[in-house]
């Protein structure tokens, strides 16, 4: 099953010129078709879960505890994008590479 995010975006190299131009178009619209609202909401329920964790342990949180929730809030911000980019990023990045080495061979000459 294709992710929306890659969904019109592959290259082939049958395409013509106008529908080589539709893909990339489909390529650079990526933030329009990943409803950003859902990602939102799962990572916002994640630190609300955190900082449920990190208060129940100990109702007097001192500076340290702040230190612990910030280093764990950032872990789970920077593993939710390494994720979003392993896993979608480059492939877009990838489908833009091919698709301009297509136009030049294709449409440029």
């Amino acid at each position: 099953m294709e992710h929306v995010y890659l969904k019109n975006t592959v290259p082939d190299e049958y395409d013509s010129c106008k529908e080589i131009f539709k893909k990339l178009e489909s390529l650079v619209s990526f933030g329009e078709k990943g409803a950003v609202w859902r990602r939102s909401m799962i990572v916002s329920f994640f630190c609300c879960l955190v900082v449920y964790m990190v208060y129940n342990l100990n109702k007097k949180l001192e500076i340290q505890h702040y230190n612990i929730l910030f280093l764990l809030l950032f872990t789970l911000i920077y593993f939710y994008h390494n994720y979003m980019d392993y896993h979608y990023f480059r492939h877009i990045k990838n489908n833009g590479i091919n698709i301009s080495q297509i136009l030049q061979e294709k449409c440029c000459k």
